[in-house]
């Protein structure tokens, strides 16, 4: 397991950061970081749903993926 570290991301928009921040989710799960245990925060319930959709997307893709 990696060793858990707080990173906070503040970026104009349209400059990847739901892209950072799901790919950060997934590569914590990846490391066998308990889901219940990550914390990741927006300011609006939109950047919260793609963030929410990105992650959706990104492991049903692997889900798919041989």
């Amino acid at each position: 397991m990696i060793a858990p570290r707080l990173v906070m991301i503040l970026a104009s928009a349209g400059s990847g950061k739901t892209f950072r921040l799901t790919n950060r989710f997934i590569a914590l799960l990846a490391a066998g970081a308990a889901p219940e245990r990550i914390v990741a925060l927006t300011f609006t319930r939109k950047a919260a749903g793609e963030f929410f959709d990105g992650i959706l997307g990104k492991l049903a893709a692997a889900a798919d993926d041989a």
